[in-house]
């Protein structure tokens, strides 16, 4: 067999064996945010279409600045509670990860990098 069809398979099952590492150690944070973005989302939309429209019928339809989903709204609605939520979670899956110095030293020097 080839050296580079040996490295590919070594890379390939070194590739495998930190997905399955990463899962087993990533997983169960996973499900939790997803919970906990579901669950904000879904309280944010009733809160939208009960106290800010005043009704799901109330909601402009066919416009894209409109979080709530609710009549006509649904692709657009469910597109901003993706995006917010894939945002959200990012930033405090970071957070966990480095920790609160480096991640607000980071946060400070964000307007500097950009």
């Amino acid at each position: 067999m080839p050296a580079d069809e040996e490295f590919g398979r070594l890379r390939g099952a070194q590739i495998w064996a930190a997905l399955g590492n990463y899962f087993k150690h990533q997983l169960p944070r996973t499900i939790i945010f997803s919970i906990i973005a579901f669950a904000i989302g879904w309280l944010v939309n009733i809160w939208l279409i009960g106290f800010v429209y005043d009704g799901v019928s109330k909601v402009r339809s066919g416009r894209g600045d409109v979080p709530a989903t609710g009549s006509g709204t649904l692709l657009y609605g469910s597109l901003f509670y993706l995006v917010f939520s894939a945002l959200l979670f990012t930033l405090v899956g970071y957070r966990l990860q480095v920790g609160r110095q480096r991640f607000w030293a980071e946060v400070k020097e964000f307007p500097a990098v950009m």
